[in-house]
């Protein structure tokens, strides 16, 4: 489990999300639950998802979660992930305690993920849907 703690600094949750596919429970929220359980709270959601996702999630989104809209295009290289999520984390990541989840989406949304991740030394997490565990980096 992450074993980072900061009490006077808030923290901001950068997560992904696909297509829903008939799912009822958002990836976002599970992992949220699990993290909280451990003690964190966060000031700041973040979703990243490709525009036409967006009314596909909101009736199950966490209330007050931040979309941040990125083409079909971009959802589908590395590279075009991680230069548009790039473009956030310098706030993010001067302002909170930053903690991103690769969960949810495509393969090259995780790489850019975890690229991003480690370039910024931020934690990065991942949620087995199926058992419902959690895994960190």
């Amino acid at each position: 489990m992450l074993h980072l703690r900061y009490p006077k600094t808030p923290y901001a949750y950068l997560g992904l999300l696909g297509e829903r596919k008939g799912r009822i429970e958002i990836e976002t929220e599970t992992a949220i639950k699990f993290l909280e359980k451990e003690g964190f709270t966060f000031e700041r959601v973040m979703i990243v998802i490709i525009k036409e996702c967006e009314n596909d999630w909101e009736d199950v989104a966490p209330i007050g979660v931040e979309w941040y809209l990125v083409n079909d295009e971009e959802i589908k290289r590395v590279e075009g992930v991680e230069s548009r999520v790039e473009a956030k984390l310098p706030d993010l990541v001067r302002n909170y305690v930053l903690i991103m989840d690769c969960t949810a989406a495509t393969f090259p949304t995780t790489i850019a993920y975890y690229k991003l991740a480690d370039r910024h030394k931020v934690p990065l997490i991942y949620v087995y849907w199926d058992t419902k565990e959690l895994a960190s980096r």
